[in-house]
């Protein structure tokens, strides 16, 4: 972790450069995508390869290595690859699960080979138990809370798993049924939009070199996805019913309770950042939840063990 610490300056990560050529092509590019790195013992393929180039920020693992001087080991492990790519930072080491071969994989960002024990545990091949499995209650349905709103009629199956306890041109774009809001670089740019909870939203994601020319928002309840039936539930609404969702902390000397407010997935980062006492992520902009921290000793949770 220290060599990469040294060797790399992560100011100078090429991001902008990346986005203006995107803009230039107009080609479609993944949000983790890196070209110059593939999987490992894997052969090149156009959009294959995958890295934190494309990050324009530190991470809290990218500072949390800064603070200790490069000591801290960091490692994201995930389901997706850009749920590890982008948490791991710069300076982390990055896994994540292959649908197609049933191990976890990475990219030749972070090693050249597996680690040995990356082998050893793919060689064991853990994920096998659960292949063709169906997802059932493991306990009596009178034992969960909800146990009876499991398994309705008008739930669907995630791909073969079942059911059960799963987890101009913008104007002529809101006459087609299932759209409610088209917006354009322009009107964003130059601040001409009506000011609400969604366009505020909107605004908030839109970013000057890699979003397109016309933003869009589905009707509620409409999937902007070509295969709708594919998946049981999606996230990728501005509306409250995938807006609305818990953020949990644990860890020593955050007291139990439960705060009714709204926060922003801004507010996650700062929080953490302050909890280990060290710098929040470069691009920081949320603020710190006073209420996890109120019973914290930052230098207490941040020394070293």
């Amino acid at each position: 972790m220290s060599d990469r610490l040294l060797d790399r300056n992560i100011c100078q990560t090429p991001v902008n450069e990346a986005a203006e050529d995107d803009q230039k092509t107009q080609s479609h590019v993944y949000c983790v995508e890196d070209p110059q790195h593939t999987l490992i013992g894997k052969k090149a393929k156009p959009h294959s390869g995958t890295s934190p180039r494309n990050l324009t920020s530190t991470t809290i693992g990218d500072e949390l290595v800064l603070a200790k001087g490069g000591k801290s080991r960091l490692f994201a492990v995930s389901i997706k690859d850009r749920g590890a790519i982008i948490p791991g930072g710069h300076l982390g080491k990055a896994f994540w699960y292959s649908k197609s071969t049933g191990e976890f994989v990475s990219s030749t960002y972070y090693f050249d080979d597996y680690p040995a024990w990356v082998k050893e545990w793919n060689k064991r091949r853990p994920a096998d138990q659960y292949r063709d499995q169906t997802w059932t209650l493991s306990q009596p349905k009178s034992r969960y809370v909800y146990g009876n709103m499991d398994d309705r009629p008008f739930e669907k199956s995630y791909k073969y798993l079942g059911r059960t306890s799963p987890h101009a041109l913008a104007e002529e774009i809101v006459k087609i049924s299932g759209f409610s809001l088209a917006v354009t670089r322009t009107s964003l740019l130059a601040g001409k939009i009506i000011e609400t909870p969604i366009t505020r939203r909107i605004q908030l994601a839109f970013h000057p070199k890699r979003s397109g020319n016309v933003l869009i928002v589905q009707d509620q309840f409409w999937y902007l996805y070509h295969k709708p039936e594919a998946f049981a539930a999606m996230h990728g609404s501005p509306h409250a019913y995938d807006t609305f969702v818990p953020v949990m902390f644990s860890g020593p000397g955050v007291k139990p309770a439960t705060v009714s407010r709204s926060i922003g997935p801004e507010d996650i980062a700062p929080t953490i950042a302050a909890y280990l006492g060290i710098k929040p992520p470069s691009g920081s902009v949320g603020a710190p939840l006073v209420e996890v921290l109120k019973d914290v000793k930052n230098q207490s949770v941040a020394k070293e063990p």
